[in-house]
């Protein structure tokens, strides 16, 4: 989560960038200026790319020590599709232009990586549920929702970021963007409203991605509108706020990311001690000792265990034992 605060206050540093160099471009002797600024902005991406990138990387080590090998198969897959993602986003910033076709198709590339490790946690998912018939949560549907979601902004990246300066292209890939984002943001909301979500910043989270999908929004009317304007001061205007709101969607995902952080602190300073854990009201949704053993603490949700874990207070999901100790009741013990 430390890295991801970085990360994300990194890229909003990039797209402040891009937001300046349309805001100073007023004729030919200012696009030196404007394409420098561009290029700093994809070398700052990369960095936060590559941030990513560690975080992942350190995420899988920490559950390879812990011998959870089903996870770590799944946390290489990901760390595979973040590094094929950072090439892309390297590619772009060493190109000449900063508008690298290869380096667009390799980053789109890397998302749908992405989107397939959450398909095969869909499939996963539904055989775990035609197994265990109603000892657990239907959620199968929301991990293929998600996947949909993500290969919709994957085709998006490969579209908008392209060297191509067709209209056409940009209004599509923009607005490729917009509804992908609009169907992640339905996604986690659902889960939020079924309690797979705990964190209680949830609204700081929706919020930064809220404010991505207004920023491509506005960028796909501004490409439909403004391209064919003569004048630069329409083409300025309509192209500089767009960043500008993605630079403070990414510095409202960063303070999320932050609060996350401070939830962590506190749970690892109540879990201390199971006994600590056992003040908590029986009936109210709380992480407890997980009942199977296999994990720290499991989360309860008030109702039923769910595959909520946390090991070191590093947050996972034990979609293999979901279904762990169905008829244990805390309440009966």
């Amino acid at each position: 989560m430390a890295v991801a605060i970085g990360g994300a206050a990194i890229w909003a540093l990039g797209s402040l960038l891009v937001c300046l160099s349309s805001a100073l471009l007023s004729g030919p002797e200012s696009l030196g200026t404007a394409h420098n600024l561009v290029t700093a902005s994809s070398w700052l991406n990369f960095v936060a790319g590559f941030a990513a990138l560690g975080a992942a990387c350190y995420v899988t080590y920490t559950t390879f020590l812990k011998h959870l090998w089903s996870s770590v198969w799944e946390l290489a897959g990901a760390v595979a599709a973040t590094m094929i993602f950072v090439i892309g986003l390297l590619m772009i910033a060493t190109s000449s232009n900063s508008n690298s076709d290869a380096g667009s198709i390799v980053s789109a590339v890397g998302l749908g990586g992405w989107a397939v490790l959450l398909l095969v946690n869909a499939a996963r998912r539904t055989l775990i549920e035609q197994s265990n018939g109603a000892g657990v949560q239907r959620t199968a549907h929301l991990w293929f929702a998600s996947a949909g979601a993500l290969v919709a902004i994957a085709v998006a990246r490969g579209l908008t970021a392209s060297g191509n300066d067709s209209t056409v292209q940009i209004v599509a890939g923009r607005t490729i963007w917009f509804v992908g984002l609009v169907a992640l943001i339905s996604v986690l909301s659902v889960a939020r409203r079924r309690k797979l979500i705990s964190t209680k910043h949830f609204k700081v989270l929706i919020a930064g991605l809220s404010l991505i999908a207004v920023a491509e929004l506005v960028e796909a009317i501004a490409a439909g509108v403004i391209l064919s304007a003569t004048s630069l001061t329409p083409f300025r205007v309509g192209f500089s706020i767009p960043p500008f709101v993605e630079a403070i969607a990414f510095v409202t995902l960063a303070w999320a990311a932050l609060c996350r952080v401070g939830e962590l602190s506190v749970l690892s300073h109540q879990a201390i001690s199971p006994l600590q854990a056992s003040v908590v009201p029986d009936t109210a949704a709380s992480w407890k000792p997980d009942p199977g053993n296999v994990h720290e603490l499991r989360w309860w949700d008030g109702t039923r265990w769910t595959e909520h874990v946390l090991d070191n207070m590093q947050p996972a999901v034990d979609i293999y034992r979901s279904n762990i100790a169905v008829d244990y009741d805390p309440k009966t013990g």
